[in-house]
């Protein structure tokens, strides 16, 4: 006997066409992509840092590990490094070239260097990358060779001990060295984590220390390192005027061996400093009137603006809550509001997160998960003293931001990382589905509104590791990375080899109408392949009719065409669930598998949209014989699996299945069953799966499976599992997954409730 079920919750789920519906399957689409260019630069040229500047002209800067491309003219063309040693356990001595810092200039459109150039010390490290107005790259970074090209009248003409930090000043042309200078002391030293230039061509370096002799100025805001440094260590701030004169160089910590760590450094227009980062103790110095005075032990974000001549704080403040807060980027916008995007860490399970968010903000309600990661994005007065909005940055999976930018409007511009499978894109976006269709870390881009209310553009990306993030005059976005992924490469883009670290530059245009960005299982977000008899979500710009219709089940059949249009897979009609102008949902027609079903089968569709007002370009997405994906509750890819208890009722924390009941739960992926029903039926009876089905549950192993097959009363491709939770069964929580065979199982995180 199959148990009874919420008939309609599962109907909502099956057939909506909402905008939080979440699935996987990433397809290529052929319609015009707003990318400029995609450059690379070899697996050899490590990027570190990108700046733009007006013109649309890109710089990095980075380390390079072989011979590059280097340019006719170019200061320093010959690749000359010194030799290094590394020391391993139990491993004979490895030798092997040293790093040499390089700088690059691309041209506007992408296809060619300006310049390519070394640096001129034989063991050095590229670390960050200012332009000012004129065109010249200002360049910091690491060296520990002696032959750094400082320039007369430089702060430090000479190594202070094994290593230090370097200033370098690069000609528009890249063809001369204007300033270079060492910077530090007797010791080892931190590579600098942030630098900025202002409008008059001042140079602000941020980084950290654990050096009591680093170079620091008479009547600076901080010249005792303090007991701090025998701790996690100290931050340091430092400004170079246009000729490479040091203005002031200062310490920046809370004392008491706490840890403090800036992270970013921005400068407005009269030379102050904006500053973020993390400090752990609580006991660094804020101002009278800042938002958040204090903070716990834990560690916390900072912001912090330090006055043009860097003796004082213009302001400082935590940015705090009940679990660990790290700052990572800030941007400044020319009223003097300070942008700041960090990360949240929820230590303790059950215990919502007390960082400060804003009402009618973006994201104001996070999830409560132990463990994971999320982003925040805040801005502040120019005072330092209120929010003008504060916002959360998640999704069903760690999600962290990489680095921040601010446009001429007050929007702004981030990119990340995130694990998640449900990132929230906006319609036309490039990417609105994970390309990778499964657990993985990917890059994200989001654009937010001015009053940080909703992002005005947001999509995955598919490349990762980004190490800079910049914006021109035009409000053109400049990417850096480690990982094009599955970014696409543009035809005529500069391209030393097909892989290594690149730079990209994108608007946030939407995809021309009629374009298709991604199709996705209904019921996750997990899977790299489609399956016959599958429920998904095809999304794009444009793809459908102008108003969102459902289908009717009257007839017992659900039809192929919904306000004149048709979803071909291979030529066959797929019934159409719902549709809408940006998303469609169907079944997977299961003809597109030709002849009965084999666990073996893999092919390929070609995906056609016959929509009579707008040409949309055909697509291609994988299949398989099985994709398995378990229905949640809210429609995310993990979390409360949509299961019916045997009383009916729908199992939830407060609302347990009892042991040895029998229980029932929804899928889609396992393709047809035995004997077969025909594409777009309304199942009128039980009829089992074609394949053999296990269920797993968490670490207590497989358990039976009293039914799986058609979901009576439902569309074909629906399938309902029935299990017996067992008499021996515990009280909470319980993983549940399907498996058609090792390699072919359901999203992970799905779980349920047993009392």
């Amino acid at each position: 006997m199959l148990p009874s079920f919420r008939s309609a919750t599962l109907f909502i789920l099956a057939t909506s066409c909402g905008a939080q519906s979440y699935s996987a399957a990433a397809l290529a689409s052929s319609g015009q992509l707003p990318l400029k260019y995609t450059a690379l630069f070899g697996g050899e040229a490590s990027i570190s840092a990108i700046a733009v500047d007006t013109n649309g002209n890109a710089y990095i800067a980075g380390t390079a590990n072989s011979p590059l491309p280097v340019t006719a003219g170019a200061f320093q063309t010959e690749y000359k490094p010194a030799t290094c040693t590394d020391i391993l356990p139990n491993l004979p001595p490895q030798i092997h070239p040293c790093g040499q810092a390089f700088a690059a200039k691309l041209t506007a459109d992408g296809t060619a260097l300006v310049y390519l150039t070394f640096l001129g010390a034989s063991n050095s490290y590229g670390s960050r990358i200012s332009v000012d107005a004129q065109g010249n790259a200002w360049i910091t970074g690491m060296v520990w060779s002696s032959d750094l090209p400082v320039t007369a009248g430089a702060f430090q003409t000479a190594l202070n001990g094994r290593e230090n930090a370097f200033v370098l000043k690069l000609n528009p042309a890249g063809s001369g060295v204007l300033f270079a200078t060492y910077l530090g002391g007797s010791g080892d030293e931190y590579v600098p984590t942030s630098q900025a230039v202002d409008p008059k061509g001042n140079l602000y370096i941020a980084g950290y220390t654990s050096l009591a002799d680093f170079p620091v100025t008479p009547g600076a805001f901080q010249t005792d390192p303090g007991p701090n440094l025998n701790g996690p260590g100290a931050s340091f701030v430092a400004k170079f005027d246009p000729n490479g004169k040091l203005v002031y160089s200062t310490y920046f910590h809370g004392g008491n061996q706490t840890g403090t760590i800036i992270g970013s450094i921005a400068a407005d227009a009269t030379g102050n400093a904006y500053m973020t980062g993390t400090h752990g103790g609580g006991s660094l110095p804020t101002t009278p009137g800042a938002f958040q005075t204090s903070a716990s032990g834990q560690w916390a974000a900072f912001v912090t603006k330090l006055d043009p001549t860097g003796s004082k704080l213009l302001y400082s403040t935590y940015l705090a809550g009940n679990s660990d807060v790290s700052g990572g980027a800030i941007a400044v916008d020319s009223q003097g509001s300070a942008y700041v995007s960090g990360g949240i860490m929820i230590n303790m399970p059950h215990l919502p997160s007390s960082f400060p968010v804003t009402p009618g903000a973006f994201q104001t309600a996070m999830p409560i998960q132990a463990g994971a990661q999320f982003g925040f994005i805040t801005k502040l007065n120019a005072a330092g003293s209120a929010l003008v909005y504060s916002t959360f940055l998640y999704a069903s999976d760690s999600t962290g931001i990489g680095a921040l930018t601010v446009d001429a409007e007050g929007s702004v511009v981030v990119v990340g990382s995130t694990y998640a499978l449900d990132f929230p894109t906006t319609p036309g976006a490039l990417r609105q589905c994970n390309p990778i269709g499964a657990w993985g870390s990917t890059g994200f881009l989001l654009k937010l509104a001015a009053d940080g209310s909703r992002p005005l553009y947001a999509t995955y990306l598919g490349a990762d590791g980004f190490v800079g993030l910049a914006l021109d005059g035009a409000g053109e976005i400049f990417i850096a990375g480690k990982n094009l992924g599955y970014l696409p490469i543009v035809p005529g883009s500069f391209g030393w080899t097909a892989s290594g670290d690149f730079v990209a530059s994108l608007s946030t245009a939407p995809l021309p109408a009629g374009s298709v960005s991604c199709m996705r299982s209904a019921a996750s977000s997990g899977g790299r392949a489609i399956a016959p008899g599958e429920i998904v979500d095809i999304l794009g710009n444009g793809i459908g009719p102008a108003q969102a219709l459902s289908a009717s089940a009257a007839s017992g059949h659900i039809p192929s065409s919904l306000g004149g249009v048709q979803v071909l897979f291979n030529g066959v009609p797929a019934p159409l669930l719902s549709a809408g102008p940006n998303q469609l949902r169907a079944v997977v027609p299961f003809e597109t598998e030709a002849g009965p079903p084999t666990l073996n089968w893999s092919g390929a569709a070609t995906i056609q949209i016959l929509n009579g007002s707008t040409t949309v370009q055909p697509v291609m997405a994988p299949m398989a014989a099985a994709a398995p994906e378990i229905f949640t509750v809210d429609g995310r890819p993990g979390g409360q699996a949509l299961m019916i208890n045997e009383d009916g009722t729908l199992n939830s924390e407060q609302n347990p299945a009892r042991q040895d009941s029998i229980v029932t739960i929804y899928a889609t992926g396992l393709n047809n069953t035995q004997p077969p029903l025909a594409t777009g039926t309304i199942a009128a009876a039980a009829a089992s799966l074609a394949f053999d089905l296990a269920l797993n549950a968490g670490s207590a192993g497989v358990w039976e499976i009293t039914y799986a097959g058609a979901a009576p009363g439902f569309v074909a491709g629906l399938i309902q599992i029935n299990f017996r939770v067992p008499a021996s069964s515990y009280h909470g929580p319980y993983d549940v997954s399907l498996t058609v065979s090792p390699s072919v199982r359901s999203q992970a995180g799905v779980y349920f409730y047993i009392q």
